[in-house]
């Protein structure tokens, strides 16, 4: 009756666990686990398998089939070889703190998320996101070409929702009642929406709204109003 198994950081587990194979969530996040039976392409109740990022993985295509979660955390490698394209129901990949990582290739269609967070060296996308709804994260990708990040060219939705967060905090001798407006401005080529919202700072704060999208290139501008002044 075994449905889960978590097996996350378990950095000394080399050997693929012998379990059940009705389970339907594997995580071997974190361990030392390099190959994957045969067996596991018969596993038919499996929906969610969690590794880390490793060459040999490319030795075994069952495996690739079976992955719906990869992580390359804080590694020192500086690419992400092309096969990982062949990992055809991967959702959500993780790449926090690859500081050396240069380049990412094409990725699979099936991505929903990708977590680049701190890889500060990342410089290059040779890759498209056909998922409109994909989740990017991207911050503190200094090097990253601000131009770099597009969406797949195929047709847009006629309306797109979107969502923004920020932290308003105060700046050196700024007082919370000096900055009591904030507004956020989102431009969509020669399209210009704009959202008013009262509120104060050392909050966080979460917009919502819906556009007409008719490219895939677009611009999100936050700022401040203070008085008469604008801040960006």
């Amino acid at each position: 009756s075994l449905g889960a198994v978590f097996l996350n950081d378990c950095s000394l587990f080399k050997s693929f666990p012998e379990i059940s194979t009705n389970i339907s969530y594997l995580d071997l996040t974190g361990t030392a686990i390099e190959e994957v039976p045969l067996s596991i392409s018969s596993w038919s109740r499996l929906e969610t398998l969690y590794m880390s990022y490793s060459e040999n993985l490319k030795k075994f295509p069952h495996a690739l089939d079976s992955i719906t979660e990869l992580h390359l955390n804080d590694t020192k490698i500086q690419e992400v070889f092309p096969w990982i394209k062949r990992i055809s129901h991967l959702r959500r990949l993780v790449l926090k703190g690859c500081n050396e990582l240069l380049s990412l290739p094409e990725l699979p269609d099936s991505l929903s998320e990708l977590d680049a967070e701190n890889c500060e060296s990342l410089e290059r996308l040779d890759c498209s996101f056909p998922n409109p709804k994909i989740i990017l994260n991207f911050r503190n990708c200094f090097k990253l070409n601000r131009e770099i990040v597009k969406l797949n060219e195929s047709p847009f939705p006629s309306s797109i929702t979107f969502k923004a967060c920020f932290l308003l905090a105060n700046k050196n001798d700024v007082e919370p009642g000096d900055a009591d407006m904030v507004f956020v401005d989102c431009y969509i080529m020669d399209k210009q929406s704009n959202l008013d919202v009262s509120c104060s700072p050392k909050h966080m704060y979460i917009f919502e709204f819906e556009a007409d999208v008719t490219s895939s290139e677009l611009l999100f501008e936050f700022g401040i109003r203070m008085g008469n002044k604008r801040t960006w």
